[in-house]
């Protein structure tokens, strides 16, 4: 917040608008090309730990899924010297390089991945509700701070956010969407496969 404020502080909101790269045009007004190529090195360095990050957590979805028997056994495999999810790995490479040569434009993947992730977010907090209601007697070791203004804000956030995503990239938005619908009635069918 504190950079954005800095950036809104330092260029007027037309050349934000307009900018390709607004930290690293605001840090050259201020201190020149040296300033800009260190934000953008940093940005950069950011970029890359995001990413790694977001690979290893995003691939132990279906590994964790794929050990509750939710997903084929096969997801669970690690790898015996690295100790890594690795078929999870190569099925959320694939996923992810099926979805960008589909898609042809990194932005528009971005907003597709934003609009999924956001509405995954907004239905897992809603949880906590449903959970407090159909399982009053549940032990719960960790609290919601703030329950139930924290949860219900963090929800109503996602879901404003969600209505700017639609309206900014509805094309992107609706396909996420249909994504999300038609993973449900897969995963059923397959629970039910497993029940019999």
């Amino acid at each position: 917040m504190l950079t954005n404020a800095a950036i809104q502080y330092v260029l007027p909101a037309a050349a934000i608008a307009s900018a390709e790269r607004p930290a690293a045009d605001a840090l050259r007004l201020v201190a020149g090309n040296f300033g800009a190529g260190l934000v953008s090195v940093g940005m950069a360095v950011s970029i890359c730990a995001t990413f790694v990050g977001s690979s290893l957590s995003g691939a132990r979805v279906p590994f964790a899924a794929a050990q509750d028997r939710l997903f084929p056994p096969a997801l669970a495999a690690i790898h015996p010297r690295f100790r890594t999810p690795w078929a999870s790995l190569l099925l959320q490479a694939v996923l992810s390089s099926l979805l960008l040569l589909a898609i042809g434009k990194f932005q528009a993947l971005f907003s597709l991945a934003i609009f999924s992730e956001w509405l995954f977010y907004a239905l897992t907090t809603a949880t906590v509700f449903v959970f407090r209601v159909r399982e009053p007697q549940t032990p719960r070791p960790y609290r919601v701070t703030g329950y139930p203004v924290v949860p219900a804000l963090f929800v109503l956030a996602a879901l404003v956010l969600l209505a700017f995503s639609f309206a900014d990239e509805p094309r992107n938005s609706v396909f996420g969407a249909i994504v999300i619908l038609c993973g449900i009635p897969v995963h059923y069918l397959y629970q039910r496969r497993l029940a019999r």
